[in-house]
């Protein structure tokens, strides 16, 4: 494995860390606080809204863990540009999936 490909997984690996430990803060803990733009208490269900967010950055914690370890497989083969068109579509849709719960509960 190259520099680069290590230092690109070590650095998803560690992004979806901080999504792991802002979903356990805000979904089970119920820190609504930490979402941004939010003042706790405002939301018409706070304990929903923090349930579902939780469930969101979870879940896209387990979706950078699993592209780290495809992208130490894609880029030995030479299919990076598939690799982060990919990535994008995920991410994009992971972030709208994000908002339209926010949106849900305010």
């Amino acid at each position: 494995m190259h520099s680069a490909t290590a230092a690109v997984t070590v650095t998803m690996v560690g992004l979806a860390a901080v999504s792991f430990v802002l979903a356990y803060l805000i979904g089970v803990r119920g820190m609504t606080g930490l979402i941004s733009g939010h003042q706790h208490g405002t939301a018409q269900d706070e304990r929903g809204l923090a349930r579902g967010v939780g469930i969101s950055l979870a879940a896209m914690g387990v979706c950078m863990v699993a592209f780290a370890v495809l992208y130490g497989m894609i880029a030995s083969a030479g299919q990076r540009q598939a690799f982060w068109l990919a990535f994008l579509f995920v991410t994009v849709g992971s972030t709208i999936s994000l908002l339209q719960i926010v949106r849900r509960y305010r």
